[in-house]
């Protein structure tokens, strides 16, 4: 079952970045990530993990956050870019921003970037398996429901 989940900041941590799918539509690219039977169709996500690598490229800065599994890349200009240029490696922290993808390399383009430490590190994790267990459970819900009628607008 596909859950379209676009339009919300969903929940990340940086090892499942290597399994999400870059599904090149033409004119379009959408980021699908396979979580049990529920394949997740992304745009927005929020990610955290411990900052392992921060690089200035001319006005954007690019950084690597780490859970000690994998890892995810994060681009970012202006605000959030100086955001990133302020925190020290190994710092835990927080990034809101939407998926993209350049030259077939994955990235989510920074909007919001905070410092959590490592109990909201903690926090996160534990909100991002609440959150799988919330989906996990609307979804045997609507597969013991059967196929619900389309709405029509």
């Amino acid at each position: 079952m596909s859950v379209d989940v676009g339009r919300v900041h969903v929940r990340l941590l940086p090892q499942e970045f290597e399994k999400i799918a870059v599904v090149d539509r033409g004119a379009v690219v959408d980021f699908e990530l396979e979580i049990g039977p529920l394949t997740l169709k992304l745009r927005r996500v929020r990610v955290a993990g411990a900052l392992t690598g921060v690089e200035r490229r001319g006005s954007m800065v690019e950084a690597l956050l780490s859970d000690g599994v994998g890892s995810a890349r994060v681009r970012a200009w202006n605000q959030a870019a100086d955001a990133l240029l302020g925190l020290k490696q190994g710092e835990f922290v927080e990034v809101l921003g939407n998926l993209r993808v350049y030259r077939g390399e994955l990235y989510v383009a920074a909007s919001v970037v905070r410092r959590i430490g490592s109990e909201g590190f903690n926090a996160y994790v534990k909100l991002l398996e609440r959150d799988r267990r919330v989906l996990s459970a609307l979804h045997a819900r609507k597969e013991e429901s059967g196929p619900q009628p389309v709405p029509t607008r």
